[in-house]
C-alpha cells in the first residue's frame, strides 16, 4: 500500500514539473504582435506566432477595440495577454487565450500604454491620468483590488517591478526635479534613489535586482545611466549617442539594450552595449527605418523590435552580436509592437 502511495506522489511530482515545462516552453517560443492584415480600416488584430515567424494565428478575428496603440504584453504563463481596448476612456483588457475569452479591468484614459504583469502574474501595474497627472495603480488580474499608489501632488510614471515582483520603480516628477524611486508593491516603504534636475525616464531593474538603468539629461545631453538599488555608485553608461529611450538588460545581466539616434533624428535603432560601457553596436544599422519596441528573447540569444518604413511596418529578430538580421513577418499589412 505504502509503495502504491509513493508512486502516485511521485507521478504528481513528475506531471507538475512537466506541466512547468510546458508553460516555459511555451513562454519561450511565442511572440504576440498587432497586425491589421485581418481588420477592418484603422483597426488591428492580435496575432501571436513562434520566434522563428511560424505559426502566425489571428487570436481576436471576432474581437473589436484593438488599435494601434493596444500595445499587448504576453502573460508571464503565456496564457493570457494584456492590451489596451480602444473604448470610451479606454480599457485595460485581459484575453485569455485557451478559453478565448476577454475580461475588462479597468479604465485608464490615457493613450500612451504603460502597464505590465507582476512576475508572479497576480498583479498589474499601470498609469492612469488624474486631474492632469500621471499616477500609478495595481490591480488584481481578475480586476478586483485596485489601489493607487502615487502621491497625488506628484506626476508618477514608468513603473516596473522588480524581478521578484516585490517592489516598483518608477519615475517621480515634483517641483523642479526628477527622481527615480522604489516602493514595496503595496505602495509603502517609498525611498528615492537619485534626484535630479533634468528629465529623468524608464527605469528598469537588473534581472538580480540590484541595479537599475535608466535614461537621463546631463547638461542637455541624453545618456544611459545605471545606479545601484540601494541608491549607491550613480554611474553615466553611455551619452552623445542621442539615446532616446527603453532601457533593458539581457538575462545574464552584463548588456543593456535601449533605444537610439545615433544616425540622426531621421532614424531610430535598437542598440546595445556592455553595462561597463563598453562595445557599443548598433543592431538596427542596416534597416533605414525607425526602429522601435526591443524586446529581448527570454534565452538572451536575440531581440525582436519593430521596423517602420513609408506605408509599412514589419517585425525583425537580429542576434545580440548584430548578425542574422531576419524580417519574421513579411507581410504588406502593418505587424507591429511585439513581445513576449
Amino acid at each position: 500500500m505504502k509503495q502504491f502511495i509513493y508512486l502516485f506522489i511521485f507521478l504528481i511530482f513528475i506531471s507538475s514539473c512537466r506541466e512547468q515545462t510546458r508553460k516555459q516552453v511555451k513562454n519561450f517560443s511565442k511572440i504576440v504582435f498587432l497586425s491589421d492584415r485581418d481588420a477592418p480600416r484603422r483597426q488591428f488584430d492580435i496575432f501571436m506566432m513562434d520566434t522563428d515567424g511560424g505559426n502566425q494565428v489571428n487570436l481576436t478575428p471576432d474581437i473589436e477595440s484593438i488599435v494601434s496603440f493596444s500595445y499587448p504584453v504576453l502573460s508571464p504563463d503565456g496564457n493570457k495577454i494584456l492590451y489596451l481596448a480602444y473604448v470610451k476612456d479606454k480599457l485595460l483588457r485581459i484575453l485569455n487565450i485557451e478559453e478565448h475569452s476577454v475580461t475588462d479591468l479597468t479604465q485608464v484614459g490615457w493613450d500612451i500604454p504603460q502597464y505590465s504583469f507582476s512576475p508572479q502574474e497576480d498583479k498589474i501595474v499601470f498609469v492612469r491620468k488624474i486631474e492632469g497627472r500621471r499616477q500609478i495603480f495595481i490591480i488584481n488580474t481578475d480586476g478586483f483590488g485596485e489601489k493607487c499608489l502615487s502621491d497625488p501632488d506628484f506626476d508618477e510614471y514608468d513603473p516596473a517591478f522588480s524581478p521578484d515582483g516585490s517592489q516598483i520603480v518608477f519615475v517621480s516628477k515634483r517641483s523642479g526635479t526628477f527622481a527615480i524611486t522604489i516602493m514595496k508593491k503595496d505602495g509603502t516603504k517609498i525611498r528615492d534613489l537619485v534626484q535630479r534636475k533634468e528629465k529623468i525616464r524608464f527605469p528598469a531593474f537588473s534581472p538580480n535586482g540590484e541595479f537599475v538603468a535608466f535614461i537621463s539629461y546631463e547638461n542637455n545631453i541624453p545618456g544611459l545611466f545605471m545606479i545601484k538599488s540601494d541608491g549607491r555608485n550613480l554611474k553615466n553608461i553611455i551619452k552623445g549617442k542621442v539615446v532616446e529611450s527603453r532601457p533593458q538588460f539581457t538575462p545574464d545581466g552584463s548588456k543593456i539594450v535601449f533605444l537610439a539616434r545615433q544616425r540622426g533624428m531621421k532614424y531610430c535603432d535598437v542598440c546595445i552595449i556592455n553595462k561597463n560601457g563598453k562595445k557599443f553596436k548598433n543592431l538596427s544599422n542596416d534597416l533605414n527605418f525607425i526602429n522601435q519596441y526591443p524586446s529581448i528573447t527570454p534565452d538572451g540569444k536575440s531581440i525582436i523590435f519593430q521596423s517602420v518604413k513609408f506605408n509599412n511596418c514589419e517585425i525583425y529578430r537580429v542576434d545580440l552580436n548584430g548578425k542574422n538580421l531576419v524580417n519574421l513577418t513579411n507581410h504588406p499589412k502593418w505587424d507591429m509592437s511585439p513581445s513576449f
